[in-house]
């Protein structure tokens, strides 16, 4: 088992949770690093046998050029990929394997989440309309089938949607309207438009939450016109409904661990710099200033060789506490720029209000002791540059750039104060 897999357990964790059965976690040369027992077993051997070996040593030779198209596209950058493989355990018999496939968080190491598929795959050759359901099915867990009659608007669903919705079976939707009440208000424009242009497209792929986001079930609608009138006229449409709230559980606690700082667990610099660029758009467009604040620790060096690097960590958590502990209004913004960095993105703030928060952070970050550095006075520089001409702000580079000025100012003067600029 490879040592340096910090997200191994997590990911364990969440695939006992998940609707998938197994887990890999493997290299670019295909390689297996670490998999779960379920995975081992089905392949009739111990973890120890499988691990080290190459994935492609285990699967159907035809599979191995998509298989191997799907780890070069996520060694390229690719957020995400999904796949299908066939294994063969010891009893000689391939079984389907449908998996989704990311990159693990700073590492050359990649991780895939499986299920097996493969009564699905007996039960989809018996289907008259194999084709089509193979197309929308690959990649992806089926959790029930629809078809859309055009002329009535009706819905037929297969028995198990009533579980699915959570529903009773006599209060499953029956028509188009009928199941647009059950989806998420925020959602049910997105769905109708899907479905008014399932006709002239040809078909659709849409997501959509039943219920409340938080609580609720997230769905993936696809689907596509199945037979026409020979004038063109679609007459109906075949589809699945799929849940994908665990994968969309995951995707989201993925985002977040890409969004976040390791240390502090506020924004990171990725999700600093996308917040400045969309909440600048917001307020070019509503005439109002922003103010951007740039704050550094001092003498954080001199407190690291002095109390060491796990004291010096637990001193930056404390700041970063303490700094989003000032924010009080929806929109305020704060992230760990870098090092011992950290900069806000204030909407609707304007020069007189950049002073008062100025002083206000240099004023809170003095009240902080550390048990392990008793005797330290904490103390911090901050720059803050703030939009003027609310018709013309200029580009938010030049206020990061006004921003940086100002706190070198602060630095240069004395630190332990905050120093304003106008853009």
């Amino acid at each position: 088992m490879d040592a340096g897999i910090p997200e191994s357990c997590a990911m364990v964790d969440a695939v006992r949770k998940s609707v998938f059965e197994f887990l890999a976690i493997f290299g670019a040369d295909g390689k297996f690093r670490e998999v779960n027992s379920l995975l081992a077993q089905l392949l009739g051997l111990t973890i120890e046998e499988v691990e080290g070996r190459s994935l492609l040593d285990v699967i159907h030779p035809d599979d191995i050029p998509r298989t191997v198209a799907s780890l070069f596209a996520l060694e390229s950058g690719k957020n995400e990929v999904a796949f299908e493989t066939r294994f063969a355990p010891s009893d000689g018999v391939f079984r389907h394997i449908q998996w989704v496939g990311r990159q693990l968080s700073d590492s050359t190491l990649f991780w895939a989440v499986g299920r097996e598929t493969s009564e699905f795959h007996r039960v989809l050759a018996e289907s008259q309309d194999y084709r089509l359901r193979l197309e929308l099915a690959i990649g992806l867990e089926i959790s029930t089938m629809w078809e859309f009659d055009f002329k009535t608007k009706r819905i037929t669903w297969e028995p198990t949607i009533a579980a699915l919705l959570g529903l009773a079976l006599e209060l499953v939707p029956q028509d188009l309207d009928q199941f647009l009440n059950v989806v998420n208000p925020k959602d049910r424009a997105l769905l109708a438009l899907a479905m008014a242009t399932l006709e002239s497209n040809g078909s659709i792929e849409v997501g959509i939450w039943i219920g409340q986001s938080v609580g609720g079930r997230y769905l993936s609608v696809r689907g596509k016109v199945l037979d026409r009138t020979r004038r063109g006229k679609a007459l109906r449409a075949i589809g699945l409904l799929i849940d994908k709230t665990a994968e969309k559980a995951m995707e989201e606690r993925m985002l977040s661990m890409a969004m976040s700082d390791g240390l502090t667990g506020i924004a990171n610099r990725r999700s600093f710099d996308g917040s400045l660029r969309s909440e600048w758009r917001r307020c070019k467009r509503a005439l109002d200033p922003i103010t951007l604040v740039m704050i550094d620790i001092d003498n954080f060096k001199m407190f690291n060789d002095t109390y060491g690097h796990l004291v010096g960590d637990e001193a930056i958590r404390a700041i970063a506490s303490s700094l989003l502990a000032l924010l009080n209004r929806e929109g305020d913004f704060v992230a760990r720029f870098g090092g011992e960095e950290f900069a806000m993105i204030l909407p609707a703030t304007d020069f007189d209000g950049a002073k008062k928060v100025g002083e206000k952070i240099v004023r809170e970050i003095r009240k902080i002791k550390l048990s392990q550095a008793s005797d330290w006075n904490f103390s911090v520089s901050v720059g803050t540059a703030t939009t003027t001409s609310l018709k013309d702000p200029g580009r938010s580079v030049d206020l990061l750039s006004k921003s940086d000025e100002a706190l070198y100012e602060a630095k240069h003067e004395g630190k332990d104060r905050w120093v304003s600029k106008t853009l």
